[in-house]
């Protein structure tokens, strides 16, 4: 994931924290209250991340369609025939640099889906794991539980990419 770049050391812990401890001490908790996760639910679950991970698939696809549109547009900006020198190179520039904040943003926003992506299909072959074998438990159901809060709270940090992003580009 796209997470550590140009973060503080104490940024880092407090990610670490929320993404991966919180879940993990949240599938701690349901272990120990007992949690389990029955055979109707895990059917249900296994629909929910199939879906989940092809919907996701679509979004990453849609994600690139609206980032070449973007830098699309930013390219259109400029006018190679300007003459003008300096505002030819401030044009320029200014296109090349929104052009880069782009690729940084919309490489995270794909890193973090494909991440997504994963960890749905992870959670996918546990599920099928289990309901085949007919072997669920508290334990696989308190890691099914982990694995859940962790994908929930990764695909609340995408929204909010997207949001940034988007709000950027309808301000200009």
């Amino acid at each position: 994931m796209g997470l550590t770049r140009d973060l503080s050391r104490v940024q880092v812990i407090f990610v670490v924290s929320v993404f991966y401890l919180l879940p993990l001490g949240v599938g701690v908790v349901s272990h120990e209250k007992g949690i389990e996760i029955s055979d109707d639910q895990f059917s249900s679950l296994i629909s929910v991340y199939a879906i989940f991970s092809a919907l996701l698939f679509g979004a990453q696809i849609s994600a690139f369609s609206i980032f070449r549109g973007l830098t699309d547009f930013q390219a259109a900006r400029f006018d190679p025939n300007e003459v003008d020198a300096a505002l030819k190179a401030s044009v320029e520039t200014n296109v090349a640099e929104r052009i880069s904040d782009l690729k940084l943003a919309f490489g995270d926003i794909n890193a973090n889906i494909s991440y997504l992506i994963t960890t749905s299909v992870v959670l996918l072959c546990i599920l099928l794991v289990f309901s085949i074998s007919e072997s669920a438990n508290v334990f696989f159901s308190s890691v099914v539980i982990s694995l859940t809060v962790h994908l929930v709270l990764i695909l609340i940090m995408v929204v909010k990419q997207c949001h940034l992003i988007f709000s950027a580009a309808y301000s200009e």
